[in-house]
Formats: structure tokens, C-alpha cells, sequence
């Protein structure tokens, strides 16, 4: 018997709506406190709601959740990944008959198995070359889905000929992109959940991020950022911005450069432009995420898509 079919991911319009998230009138009511420990909470009606929904005591979804899926992101990326690599004669980035999609740490295989969902009805709607995606995951949690295959990290990325790497939620004090970049078929590789100094990945190793960062150094004032805390309309176009988290490298800025004891010297390079990658914010789609760590009563929002391409 074949795996079973999981329902349809729930709107990001819908469960902003039900939740009331992002909205300051209606986060109103919210009593924020915090803890000894220096956390911060709310134990509203409504907040108490929505942590059940990401613990998975929600009678309508009982997947503990990091990312919380919705059909609008994962169909916006299905389309991004096809655009990359199967899009028009025009526009398609790089020519492959055959794309395939490696996602590491893939838990039950959610977004794994909804993105192909995604991806063999845009093949149905626009015949064009084939979109692979494959889940894999260590098994260490006693999670993995029907359709994930049980392989470590670093395993999958060695042994496995990808194209593109997706890794949500990279575990926090964990690096998995220096192998991505090393494995010789990866052409670009995908990060979703808490970026810089969140709790995927490392800030420095994986982000690029250095808490050392001295602003006084700039000379970009400016400092547009890429995160975007309104709520787009579901239609909008995926558009790109590409950013160095470090300032702009100089002559010399590879002599003499120290790692401070709490980050790295502000002129050195971060680890994936040294390996010659480029990091890419793709804002439309972080716009239409959700994460377990969003809450009611604040408009931040936590959890962003960021593509990694060798230049």
C-alpha cells in the first residue's frame, strides 16, 4: 500500500486570520510578561491557541511544527525552483532535463512531500523538464514520514547528486552548509526558518552573521533590509535581494583580520563568500511563512527563505 495522502496545507491567509496574528488590535488584549529565566510570554486565550496549534495539541493538526507550512510559501517556492531550473528557454537559470531537489533534516517529510504535490501539478499545467524532490532525515527523532529516507545530513549531501539542497530549520549550533557547498552538483542551496543570529544553523558559519559587527565601519547608512514584516497580497511576484551580512571585503581586508571574542573582525569575509556563493533574500516568499516562534502579540517575523547560489 502506498503512503497516505495528507490533507491539503492549511492558507497563510486563513491562519493568520484565525489566530489573529500580526495584528495589533487584536493583540490588544494580550497580557506579555516575562520569566524568571528571562523569557517572554502571554497566556491569553488567543496566545494559548496558537501554542497549542505549533505543539501539536490542535484537534486539526497534530504535527509538532517548526515551520508551519503553508500552501501559499511551499506553492511559492515549488515555482521558484522551477523558474531556476525549468522555466522558459528565456528565463530558466541553468538547463537540466532533470532537477533534483535533496531536502536534509526532513523530519515527517511535510514540506518534502507538498512541494512535490506542488511540482507535478505545475508539470501538468506547463510541460517542461522534471522537478525531483527528496526527503531525507537521520531518524534520530522517531519522526520521519513513509516517504523520508533515513539518512544523516551529511550522508545525503556526500552521497547524493543534487542540484539544490533544502534544509528547514537547520538544527541550532549546527553547520550543514559547508557541505553543501563543497558537494561539486550543488548549484544553489535553500535555508528556511531563523536567519543571522536566530536558532538555525550558526550565525557565523551558516549566516555569514557576526554579532562583532561595527556599524561606525559602514559606509552603507542605509542598511535596507530584506525582512519584511507586512503581509503581501497572494498574488505578489517573488522578487530577489542580494546581500553580504559583513561589510564589503577591501584589499587587504584578508591581513590581519581576528575573530573577537564575541564574533568575527568586520572586515572578514563570511565563509560562503569565501567559498565564492553569494547569499540571496527572497523576500516574497518569507512573507508567506509562519514559525513557531511568531507571536500574537508582536509584528516581528521570524522565519525567512534565503537562497544560496554559486556564483
Amino acid at each position: 500500500m502506498g503512503a497516505a495522502v495528507e490533507p491539503e496545507l492549511p492558507s497563510f491567509y486563513e491562519l493568520v486570520h484565525r489566530f489573529s496574528l500580526f495584528d495589533s488590535s487584536a493583540s490588544s488584549g494580550c497580557d506579555v510578561q516575562i520569566g524568571a529565566n528571562g523569557s517572554v510570554f502571554c497566556k491569553c486565550e488567543g496566545c494559548v491557541r496558537w501554542h497549542d496549534f505549533v505543539e501539536g495539541r490542535d484537534p486539526s493538526d497534530a504535527e509538532v511544527k517548526y515551520e508551519v507550512f503553508t500552501r501559499e510559501h511551499v506553492t511559492g517556492l515549488a515555482c521558484y525552483l522551477r523558474s531556476r531550473f525549468c522555466g522558459s528557454a528565456k528565463a530558466a537559470e541553468y538547463e537540466l532535463p532533470v532537477m533534483d531537489v535533496l531536502e536534509v533534516g526532513a523530519g515527517s517529510g511535510r514540506l518534502a512531500q507538498h512541494l512535490n504535490r506542488s511540482l507535478t501539478r505545475l508539470l501538468h499545467e506547463n510541460q517542461g523538464p522534471v522537478v525531483r524532490v527528496t526527503a531525507t532525515d537521520s531518524g534520530a527523532r522517531g519522526i520521519n514520514g513513509p516517504e523520508v529516507k533515513e539518512e544523516d545530513a551529511v550522508h545525503a549531501m556526500t552521497s547524493r547528486k543534487a542540484h539544490i539542497i533544502i534544509s528547514s530549520w537547520m538544527p541550532r549550533g549546527i553547520d550543514w552548509t559547508a557541505h553543501m557547498r563543497a558537494a561539486p552538483s550543488v548549484r544553489e542551496y535553500i535555508l528556511i526558518g531563523e536567519t543571522d543570529n536566530g536558532i538555525c544553523g550558526c550565525p557565523w558559519e551558516t549566516w555569514g552573521y557576526s554579532p562583532a559587527w561595527d556599524w561606525s565601519e559602514s559606509d552603507d547608512s542605509d542598511s535596507s533590509s530584506s525582512d519584511n514584516n507586512g503581509v503581501l497580497a497572494p498574488n505578489s511576484v517573488i522578487t530577489d535581494s542580494k546581500i553580504s551580512v559583513t561589510a564589503l571585503p577591501t584589499e587587504d581586508s584578508t591581513q590581519g583580520s581576528e575573530v573577537a571574542s564575541c564574533g568575527r573582525a568586520t572586515r572578514e569575509k563570511p565563509p560562503y563568500e569565501e567559498d565564492g556563493w553569494e547569499r540571496v533574500e527572497l523576500g516574497s516568499l518569507s512573507s508567506l511563512q509562519l514559525c513557531r516562534t511568531d507571536e500574537r502579540w508582536s509584528s516581528s517575523r521570524h522565519s525567512h527563505t534565503v537562497a544560496f547560489r554559486k556564483k
